[in-house]
This record gives structure tokens, sequence and C-alpha cells, in this order.
């Protein structure tokens, strides 16, 4: 099981900042990994893109967890050693999710500004559709 998550990131200078993380669970619901890097809203569709701005809202409903934390329990697959990894530190990250995200306190704000935006667009691209269907009809 996984959720999206807020993780609070702490430089070298103790500068913090936070981004959204995939978050995996143990059968008891223990956190056993987390995505090295911070996630990126992505989407093949507009529809798509929706759902994971919704998904990630989520996360500003959960507490937030420190990157730097330790596993709550033991990966349960065998690969992923913590000695090796910090959670899950994907080897093969997919290009959409490399980018960083920097978010404050205030991501449930930023996030619900770019879903009403991907909502415009949605309706735009709509009327557009709409508009090209219909200067093909006959009249």
């Amino acid at each position: 099981m996984w959720n999206h998550r807020i993780m609070r990131h702490k430089d070298e200078d103790g500068t913090e900042w936070y981004g959204v993380h995939e978050v995996f669970y143990d059968d008891d619901g223990k956190i056993f990994a987390w995505t090295e890097e911070k996630l990126s809203p992505f989407g093949e569709t507009s529809g798509e893109l929706q759902d994971e701005l919704n998904n990630m809202l989520g996360a500003c409903d959960s507490p937030i967890l420190a990157f730097d934390m330790e596993p709550e329990a033991p990966s349960p697959i065998p690969a992923l050693a913590t000695d090796e990894l910090r959670g899950l530190k994907s080897r093969e990250p997919k290009e959409p999710y490399t980018s960083w995200v920097r978010i404050g306190e205030d991501c449930a704000d930023g996030l619900k500004r770019a879903a009403v935006e991907v909502e415009r667009l949605r309706s735009r691209l709509d009327l557009i559709e709409r508009t090209a269907k219909l200067s093909k009809e006959p009249v």
C-alpha cells in the first residue's frame, strides 16, 4: 500500500522546505519506504493530471513526515535494504517524477490553485474541441 505524503526536508544551511513523496507501507500500516525524489504532478491526459493533483491534495490531510526519518518497519522487499537506499530511492526514476517541487506549509492552497487551473484548461480545451467540431459540420 502507498499514498502521497508531505515530507519536510532540511538543507545543510538549515533551510526547511517541503515536497510531496510516495510513501509505502507494510501490511501493518508501518512506513518502510518513500521516494527519494519529490514528485511533480503528471498525467498523460488532463483528467489523469487532475486525478494526480487531487491525490497530492490528500497529502495535506496527513501529518508531515521528516524526510530523514527512520523507516518504521523493515522492508518486506529484500532488494530495498536500508543501508543501500533511503526508503525506496528509486534506481530507475520515471522521468516526470525527477523534477523538484518546492511547497511550503500552505501546499493545499497552491495545489488547489493548480487544480483550478487544470479545470480551466480542460474547459477551454473542451470549448476548442466543440468549436472545431462545429466548424467541420455542414451549414
